[in-house]
């Protein structure tokens, strides 16, 4: 097949934004990536500014709108740097006209442009409506709050309030710094008085009074200062969550109200000459490439050969560009297409998810999986990330042979596989999850200790099978995912082949098969097995690892607890004989406590690290707890320890003491519980 020439315009040198700014109107097509830049790019931005050297600021890839009066662009690649640079320049904009208006900039050509919106909009004439220099893509309701912000008239007061409040508090805590300095001298000088004084001198008693008032006016003083200093974190902290502007719904709303609010607070301490300098910085040393076509095709010959020569382009932008361009013409039903991607985009990323490794996943779960791995040359492999875009290029292409909604048709099929995705990868996320949701109990168990291995494998038994034969199989391959990972010679590519087994029993088996193949894996496991007695008890386990142990082994207690106690994702490993004392619990946890040990060989420190990273010195406690009982002695730990609805923690909380002899006897009692689990 000939290939097709891609018909590329681009320009001889690189354009400075002024340039870029006043050459045209530009769009953001729907089948774009939402702006997602954040604080560290907008960092990034303001320092690339500020040193004043000329800097390459990337390349911007535009497709020509035929128009009879301007140059119009849609934006194919180059849209976050776009977006973000227009709202910098609105914050300087509204900064600038503030500034003139309370007599503390003096007006210049270059300042009067930027306040007349010269390199916001266009203006046909003096008096016609102004255009838009940028027009951001309607999902995620991102061209409103777009249009919101470039339409401000003044900087908004929730910032305004919110630079004074934090003003204030840097100042009082200026004033309060400096009376402690003050003071500290003064009490310097009283204690060099009292050294001078005889011993029986009448003045003593007065003195020391003098230095004890002064002392406590010092610690009071230090109180106040470190109450300011925390009023002022809480302040910069409900900037950072962009909760002073808007209750914003989506990332991408969170993003431009953020860079909006980030830009401003940045900037408004600047003095005229440092302005006006970032300003003349930002318009003339700000370099982009500019690319530019009027063939539609060539939109997708530049995603597909940005991806092919390594350009840091998502899978799933190109996936999204590839949907676009199956869609037909109906404006309507393309809308809806991309908007329910971008909601799996969206939802996915509430849940901290990567939709890069969920489109992984969910190709792994279909059904004919293996046939289109062999139609990619691949044999007895999953699909991974070099030829995920090839495998959905080759399921949209039959799609669209079946219909002319194939894009729809895909989309969602994603759609729902995200919607079983979030819940297994993420169930700490899902609000509604209760401990008494076992499916669920599994699914945190391995988030804990294989969070990715099983994904694929769970995701497509979730479509297939009902609640009850699902949770036996997740049942087992928590099982066997576990048992594999606590290996001291784990390896994780056996426990991909493991799950990929299983898949294949899945999509070609039966529900017996799918059992047995996880049976033969814990024989297989069990024969090569370095976990016999000895070495469970006095392994050194990990916080994740004794956390999974002790959910599986004390799993009947946990799910029957109320469901109103707490909810699974909330669960840490605490260790009980704390991992290190401090000063003031060291005495408390000594090691003469030791019993039948020979202590002749190994330091007192060998013998404790030996002892606290042991199975049986781990428990499991919500979160809240283990933080709050830290290193405290046993005595105040069991008082906690008696309030939980579990059986095996409430033994513990009736001992008097916790000793190196009750950690060995936990340890072997966990290891029988554990070699039940696979009968």
């Amino acid at each position: 097949m000939k290939k097709r020439k891609v018909d590329i315009k681009i320009d001889n040198q690189p354009l400075a934004l002024d340039r870029i700014l006043k050459g045209g109107v530009y769009i953001i097509p729907k089948y774009q990536r939402n702006y997602r830049w954040t604080e560290d790019n907008w960092e990034e931005l303001i320092q690339s500014v500020e040193n004043g050297h000329e800097n390459f600021f990337g390349t911007l890839f535009l497709m020509n709108i035929k128009n009879r009066n301007y140059y119009k662009y849609e934006v194919i690649d180059g849209q976050q740097r776009l977006t973000t640079i227009n709202i910098l320049i609105k914050s300087l904009e509204l900064i600038i006209e503030d500034g003139m208006s309370k007599g503390l900039l003096k007006k210049s050509n270059r300042l009067e442009d930027c306040v007349q919106d010269l390199y916001l909009c266009r203006y046909e004439t003096r008096n016609a409506k102004p255009i838009p220099r940028l027009t951001l893509q309607e999902l995620e309701n991102a061209q409103q709050e777009f249009k919101e912000i470039m339409s401000m008239e003044s900087i908004p007061d929730s910032i305004k309030s919110l630079e004074l409040k934090k003003n204030e508090i840097e100042s009082q805590i200026n004033q309060l710094s400096i009376e402690v300095k003050l003071t500290t001298t003064n009490l310097k000088e009283k204690k060099d008085k009292r050294k001078t004084l005889p011993k029986k001198s009448n003045s003593i008693d007065s003195i020391d009074k003098e230095i004890s008032n002064l002392q406590s006016k010092i610690n009071s003083f230090k109180i106040k200062v470190k109450d300011l200093r925390d009023s002022k974190r809480r302040l910069i902290q409900s900037v950072k969550s962009n909760k002073t502007l808007i209750k914003a719904k989506s990332i991408t709303q969170k993003n431009i109200y953020g860079a909006f609010e980030y830009f401003v607070k940045n900037l408004k301490s600047k003095n005229e000459k440092d302005l006006l300098q970032f300003y003349n910085n930002l318009l003339d040393k700000q370099f982009l490439i500019r690319m530019e076509t009027e063939d539609q095709n060539s939109v997708y010959e530049y995603f597909k050969s940005l991806n092919a020569t390594g350009v840091q382009l998502a899978i799933s932008d190109i996936l999204k560009n590839n949907l676009f361009q199956y869609l037909g013409k109906s404006k309507q039903n393309n809308e809806k297409v991309i908007a329910s991607f971008e909601t799996i985009i969206e939802n996915l990323g509430k849940n901290s998810l990567n939709l890069d490794d969920f489109l992984l996943n969910s190709i792994n779960s279909r059904a004919n999986s293996l046939e289109i791995a062999t139609s990619l040359g691949i044999k007895e492999k999953p699909i991974n990330k070099d030829n995920l875009l090839r495998a959905f290029d080759l399921i949209l292409s039959d799609y669209h042979k079946q219909t002319k909604e194939g894009s729809k048709k895909l989309v969602s099929e994603l759609v729902c596989d995200a919607n079983h995705y979030i819940k297994i990868a993420a169930p700490g996320k899902n609000n509604n999850l209760k401990l008494t949701d076992e499916v669920f109990y599994f699914y945190n168990i391995l988030r804990h200790i294989v969070p990715s291995k099983p994904l694929s494998f769970l995701l497509a038994s979730s479509k297939k099978y009902n609640t009850k034969k699902h949770l036996e199989i997740t049942k087992l391959a928590t099982y066997v995912a576990v048992r594999h990972a606590i290996m001291p010679s784990r390896d994780m590519k056996t426990l991909e082949g493991i799950f990929f087994k299983a898949r294949k029993a899945l999509h070609s088996g039966t529900f017996a098969s799918i059992i047995d193949s996880f049976k033969k894996a814990t024989a297989y496991d069990l024969k090569k097995s370095e976990i016999n007695k000895d070495r469970f008890a006095t392994w050194n386990w990990s916080n994740s690892q004794a956390l999974a142990i002790n959910c599986l082994v004390y799993r009947s207690e946990i799910i029957k607890a109320p469901k109103n106690t707490n909810y699974y994702s909330e669960l840490s490993a605490e260790h009980i004989m704390p991992q290190n004392p401090n000063k003031e619990t060291k005495k408390y946890w000594h090691l003469p406590k030791i019993l039948n040990i020979n202590t002749k060989a190994k330091s007192n420190k060998e013998i404790y690290s030996e002892f606290v990273f042991q199975i049986g010195n781990y428990i499991i406690l919500w979160g809240g707890d283990n933080s709050r009982l830290g290193n405290k002695p046993f005595t105040s730990k069991r008082n906690i320890y008696k309030n939980y609805p579990y059986k095996h923690i409430k033994r513990i909380a009736e001992k008097s003491d916790w000793t190196q002899t009750d950690i060995v006897t936990r340890s072997n009692q966990i290891y029988k519980l554990f070699e039940l689990l696979r009968k």
